[in-house]
């Protein structure tokens, strides 16, 4: 991918131990390999995984880099937070929301 994963923590690792952020960049590579499912479907799951965590600064990272991968739709985004809505409940659905419509609106 681009590296989108590389947070703050994950920065300060590449300084303080080369070899294991060696190791997660590789890991990095091989999930995002395309495979029995596509990268953007992998992408898809991303957004869902950080949407029911309602991560909302996680969600803008992952929705922006997918539309911009993959052309990800505000569509398909929804779609994914339905699922979220079913499995994790309204409040991470809903705090989702509002990074959709300000990414598409």
């Amino acid at each position: 991918m681009d590296g989108v994963f590389h947070g703050k923590g994950i920065n300060k690792i590449k300084k303080e131990d080369e070899g294991l952020f060696n190791v997660i960049s590789e890991l990095d590579e091989v999930v995002w390999q395309e495979g029995a499912i596509s990268r953007k479907t992998k992408k898809l799951i991303a957004i869902a995984i950080v949407a029911s965590k309602g991560n909302v600064g996680g969600l803008e990272k992952q929705i922006r880099s997918g539309k911009k991968q993959f052309g990800i739709t505000k569509e398909e985004v929804m779609d994914v937070l339905k699922v979220v809505l079913l499995t994790s409940g309204m409040q991470a659905f809903n705090s989702s929301l509002q990074v959709v419509y300000d990414i598409f609106e």
